[in-house]
């Protein structure tokens, strides 16, 4: 194995100085979108309040992401209140649950309050598939699988394992177009987003590479005995992926086959075939990349040689320095 642990450890040192591409914000087309069409459909008065609320949300976002929890809280309630001093049409009203139910959800999911977090994230996934489905809202059509993908984070939290590897096979199902109605009954109230195909190409790769990424932490997160586990039922719901089946999700299907062959105790393959992976760098699928270093990390913990040793420290020294990695991805 010491012939595996060098070329690796060759590709790793090239692979991690390779640049990030620059990301394409996404956002500020569809919110271009967003407000064209709310300017089309909606009356003033309530666009106005729509506006209240949104800014409301956004504030207590801010406020939670730098701490300041009672600032969030606030904000939120300030939120709600304008909510429930306003009287909205139908369509404004889904638009309403849609910002701010959402909002609300992450909240309670930074919190760790996992049940209010689904319940106010199947609100949001609900009202925004009638603005798609009801209003012709299409450019929300990729936004039930951001919706859905942070259902995954909220049930991996909360310990439900398999909910949260269901629901992320289940989007990586339907945005491949292969819908999987057996799987309704295991993950509930995800029906709204059955049959839902994307029209932007772009936004449809951001939205795979998210969901593959909340299974790479997910799994990051566990021993090795349940993470294996968690592979084979993924395994199961979307099968044995081929990269060459789509090259649009090459580096999401290269990453879930290596870990296949890892999960079937075929380490020397594993390293082999990870060894081209951790080259091309880390792209736009960084988490992937840093979770592949990572199972490298647990495997250089059982070699004991003096490149096993190198590679171990280096990886460590590197990680401290990512200030952008969930903590779970961190060596």
């Amino acid at each position: 194995m010491y012939k595996q642990i060098n070329n690796i450890f060759q590709s790793y040192l090239l692979g991690r100085f390779k640049p990030l591409p620059k990301s394409e914000n996404i956002d500020i087309a569809l919110n271009k979108r967003k407000e064209v069409t709310l300017m089309a459909h909606l009356p003033l008065e309530d666009l106005i309040c729509i506006k209240k609320i949104s800014n409301a949300s956004q504030a207590g976002l801010a406020a939670l992401f730098k701490g300041k929890l009672i600032d969030a809280q606030q904000a939120y309630t300030a939120a709600n209140k304008i909510i429930k001093s306003s009287q909205f049409n139908d369509e404004s009203f889904l638009v309403v649950k849609d910002l701010f139910n959402a909002s609300q959800g992450y909240f309670d999911y930074r919190q760790g309050n996992y049940e209010n977090a689904r319940v106010n994230l199947h609100i949001a996934l609900e009202a925004c598939m009638a603005l798609v489905n009801q209003y012709g809202y299409d450019f929300l059509r990729g936004r039930p699988i951001h919706l859905a993908n942070n259902l995954v984070k909220v049930e991996a939290c909360s310990g439900n394992y398999e909910k949260a590897i269901k629901i992320a096979c289940y989007l990586i199902n339907n945005m491949k177009g292969n819908y999987n109605s057996s799987l309704d009954r295991d993950i509930n109230l995800l029906e709204p987003v059955q049959h839902l195909l994307l029209k932007d190409e772009r936004f449809e790769s951001f939205l795979f590479t998210q969901v593959f990424e909340e299974i790479a932490k997910l799994l990051a997160s566990c021993d090795d005995n349940k993470s294996n586990k968690l592979v084979d039922l993924a395994t199961d719901l979307i099968g044995e992926c081929s990269p060459s089946s789509n090259k649009q999700f090459d580096r999401e299907y290269t990453w879930f086959k290596n870990k296949q062959t890892l999960q079937k105790g075929k380490t020397v393959e594993f390293l082999e075939k990870s060894s081209k992976f951790l080259e091309e760098g880390r792209g736009y699928a960084k988490h992937l990349w840093h979770a592949t270093v990572l199972d490298l990390l647990k495997i250089c913990n059982n070699i004991d040689s003096e490149i096993s040793q190198r590679l171990q420290q280096q990886i460590r020294e590197d990680f401290s320095n990512y200030k952008y990695l969930p903590s779970v991805l961190k060596a």
